[in-house]
């Protein structure tokens, strides 16, 4: 009889299998299906892909359930069939493992932003989550998987969700960029530390960069959590070679990292994009003789303090923002930047109209895409040269995520609290 999953990883490193998407595409289905609707239309080739990875060496199979939740679905008319679709892979995935491999309910991201930058609220998206959580649980699935998030505040309403829910075992993992961060820039010792928080049992990261990036980041999320944590590699992106883009991670290369992973105390590796079988069976080799590593004491100091600071409440960062809460009647003027170098006029108007009584000034950003001064600078001269309170425009049209995080911290820095986000107008100017 097995060990339930999270007393098997106490003493074993276990195996995870390799991407499905990918191998569902390379038996020549177009990417514009439903690859999870394929449980129920075609379950002789999702056999065929599990039955790979068990051959390969894996002791855990994921089933073909990344995107089937409800609004994911939705885009191919099928969001009756959320309970179906779940329940059909995972029984198949139950079937195809048997009694003595372990299976892995795969969910991902639900394609929405919640509130207040989308539509969804907090609980909806849990709800969405214990309902595709329930089906997969129901068709017999060891524990299950979340993968490929890239929103902590999404991640953290699927785990409390399905774990409030029904209290099952659960992976959970991000994703990061380049720089070992996530996509809003969130270090994976935080990472590793606000998932175990929410409930999650093991944590990790998956996909988006390849091997040599995730090793440096996972080896500081294992730094900062006592509990175990999961790696699932992609084959990473292409390497221009002399104009040609090549993809340099080969089977045996996953299988030397999977060797690295294991030394470093990670307790379930597996692979995603862009991998196969053979993959798998390669790092099987690499790990079969590796028994988990003996954590180290975990260090509080991971986290700094400051990202532990309490976040100030909302009507506290500004005095327009008080007033709003407080539901005082607002007057804000729009002042126009100059066209050129010399802006005492609009410094004049903004004298005029703070003795008026006018609450704040609106300062446009290259309104009607035409070159004007900008709208940082002229809302700084205000504000400190007159003491009225400034809301700036920010156009983002000509303006790359690096590039804003940089003009917002500047703009936090020099005490600019107000900032009214536009997509702009279409430039005029130039070859554009």
């Amino acid at each position: 009889m097995k060990k339930p999953f999270l007393d098997f990883i106490k003493g074993n490193i276990a195996l995870m299998d390799g991407a499905m998407g990918t191998e569902i595409y390379a038996r020549g289905i177009f990417i514009n299906t439903c690859y999870d609707e394929l449980n129920l239309s075609n379950p002789k080739m999702i056999k065929e892909i599990h039955r790979s990875y068990i051959e390969a060496g894996a002791d855990i199979i994921e089933t073909n359930t990344f995107g089937a939740n409800r609004i994911k679905l939705q885009k191919h008319s099928l969001e009756d069939k959320v309970h179906t679709i779940n329940y059909q892979g995972a029984e198949i995935a139950r079937e195809m493992a048997g009694n003595k491999m372990y299976v892995a309910g795969s969910i991902g991201p639900l394609g929405e932003r919640l509130e207040p930058w989308g539509i969804l609220s907090e609980q909806e998206a849990r709800e969405i989550y214990q309902e595709q959580a329930k089906p997969l649980l129901d068709g017999g699935v060891d524990i299950i998987s979340l993968e490929t998030f890239s929103d902590l505040h999404l991640i953290q309403q699927a785990i409390i969700g399905i774990k409030e829910k029904y209290g099952v075992p659960l992976m959970a993992h991000m994703t990061i960029g380049d720089d070992g961060n996530s996509l809003f820039g969130t270090p994976p010792e935080r990472l590793g530390v606000k998932m175990k928080e929410f409930g999650a049992d093991i944590v990790g990261l998956n996909c988006s960069v390849g091997p040599k990036i995730m090793l440096d980041s996972i080896i500081r999320m294992i730094a900062a959590v006592d509990i175990p944590v999961s790696v699932m590699l992609n084959a990473g992106i292409p390497q221009n070679v002399d104009g040609r883009n090549i993809y340099l991670a080969t089977a045996e290369y996953f299988g030397e990292y999977a060797r690295r992973f294991a030394q470093a105390g990670v307790q379930v590796i597996g692979s995603c994009c862009g991998t196969n079988a053979e993959f798998t069976k390669e790092m099987q080799k690499a790990i079969q003789s590796i028994r988990p590593r003996k954590r180290i004491k975990v260090r509080p100091q991971a986290v700094s303090e400051k990202e532990l600071k309490p976040e100030i409440p909302t009507y506290q960062r500004s005095e327009m923002a008080r007033k709003i809460h407080e539901n005082e009647f607002i007057t804000s003027v729009e002042i126009i930047p100059p066209r050129g170098i010399d802006h005492s006029n609009a410094l004049e108007r903004a004298k005029a109209l703070k003795q008026a009584g006018v609450d704040a000034v609106n300062i446009p950003d290259g309104p009607r895409a035409l070159s004007r001064m900008s709208s940082s600078y002229l809302s700084l001269a205000i504000q400190e040269k007159i003491g009225l309170e400034v809301i700036q425009h920010y156009a983002c049209r000509d303006r790359n995520l690096l590039g804003m995080v940089g003009d917002l911290l500047g703009a936090y820095s020099a005490g600019i609290k107000n900032i009214l986000l536009i997509t702009g107008d279409p430039p005029k100017m130039g070859t554009y």
